[in-house]
């Protein structure tokens, strides 16, 4: 795999599900290096922290009693921030953090204006369910429950229990387990969370943790978060095809796939386009390839047509010469598979060479389109 500017070891990136707001989305914690007056053990959370964008789901919009007037705002706010959570994914996990909290503020005070006082505070007590028991790691809430040092150290267990379930449940997603299955397991991860927590608090601080809660909300009914894939722009070339737009395309499961001919992972990918535009395009499939170059000698619309003649690539080919659609997608690397649903959301991606030593990318993806195109329109 090439990383942008540079040339960089092979490393394959495991399909990515987009992370679930349903109470159980991945985190990551790491030992948080406090001064000895502090508690030694305290964790920090690293990652995005998805709860935080709750307000964006349809179900809490429908829980807040949203009128026409707020959900367009909330359409407004999203349309604002998105680029920016969508670049999230790029980052290690404690810039990740950093940066996922300025836009948790960010999205905060522009809710003020759009939200009541109820609301708000509504949001507030689902936003708590949805992080669990990680939401007694934060400072105002170890304070109002009156959390003893031990009691933290055996919520941080229970944290990481939770971390590490999780992360194994995504790890069957990837394989192509049902999403019922997928579902039944979260529920007991929920479930053993929660009951552990109650196992830790005193009846006083459950008291107090329940008012913080407020009404129990099904987190079940809340849909991953999904972003709309960007659309192609830019002074376009095309190669097999007249000028695409993803709009244009909408009822139909698109593969966005980053490339350039002078890199060898890229090329090791072939196979896999040409079979699934073989499979797929009779079956409501469009394949896209971006070429981004990396190299001034890459940059050349002959060689891109001459390449894709030599390889057989019959897909529609897109020369970005200008990187407009590689920055509009915030891509760092060659190559980069993305999987767009009828809807135009970006559902899936792969980063990477697709069967880099005994990894099953191509057997994954392939899952996930036949997937997508199971999906009603």
């Amino acid at each position: 795999m090439r990383l942008q500017g540079e040339k960089a070891m092979q490393r394959c990136v495991v399909i990515v599900v987009l992370a679930s707001l349903a109470g159980i989305a991945p985190s990551l914690y790491a030992q948080d290096s406090q001064p000895a007056t502090q508690p030694a053990t305290r964790l920090v959370v690293q990652g995005i922290d998805w709860p935080a964008f709750l307000i964006f789901d349809r179900a809490v919009q429908a829980e807040l009693k949203l009128n026409a007037t707020q959900r367009e705002a909330v359409r407004g706010v999203l349309d604002e921030l998105e680029g920016d959570i969508w670049e999230l994914r790029n980052y290690a996990p404690a810039e990740q953090a950093t940066r996922s909290q300025a836009l948790s503020e960010r999205l905060q005070q522009r809710l003020q204006t759009v939200l009541s006082r109820p609301q708000q505070q509504r949001l507030a007590e689902i936003t708590f369910q949805a992080r669990g028991a990680a939401a007694a790691l934060d400072p105002e809430t170890t304070s109002r429950l009156a959390l003893t040092e031990r009691q933290l150290e055996q919520i941080q267990v229970a944290v990481i229990r939770t971390r590490l379930a999780t992360q194994e449940l995504e790890a069957l997603v990837a394989d192509g387990r049902q999403p019922a299955a997928r579902e039944l397991l979260a529920r007991r991860i929920r479930t053993d969370e929660r009951n552990e927590l109650r196992r830790i608090l005193t009846a006083d601080q459950e008291r107090e943790w329940a008012a913080l809660a407020g009404k129990p909300f099904d987190l079940s009914r809340v849909k991953p978060f999904m972003f709309r894939a960007p659309e192609l722009r830019g002074e376009q070339t095309w190669i097999n095809s007249q000028p695409l737009t993803l709009a244009g395309l909408r009822g139909r499961v698109v593969v966005v796939h980053f490339w350039t001919f002078g890199c060898g992972n890229c090329i090791r990918n072939y196979p896999a386009y040409r079979n699934w535009q073989k499979k797929y395009a009779p079956r409501g499939i469009t394949i896209i390839g971006i070429h981004t170059p990396e190299t001034p000698g890459e940059r050349s619309v002959e060689k891109v047509r001459a390449k894709a003649r030599e390889n057989e690539l019959e897909f529609p080919i897109l020369v970005d010469n200008q990187r407009k659609n590689w920055e509009a997608w915030s891509n760092n690397v060659w190559p980069a598979v993305y999987l767009v649903d009828r809807q135009g959301h970006i559902r899936y991606w792969w980063y990477g060479e697709l069967n880099w030593q005994g990894t099953t990318g191509e057997e994954q993806m392939t899952t996930r389109i036949e997937e997508l195109l199971a999906e009603q329109p």
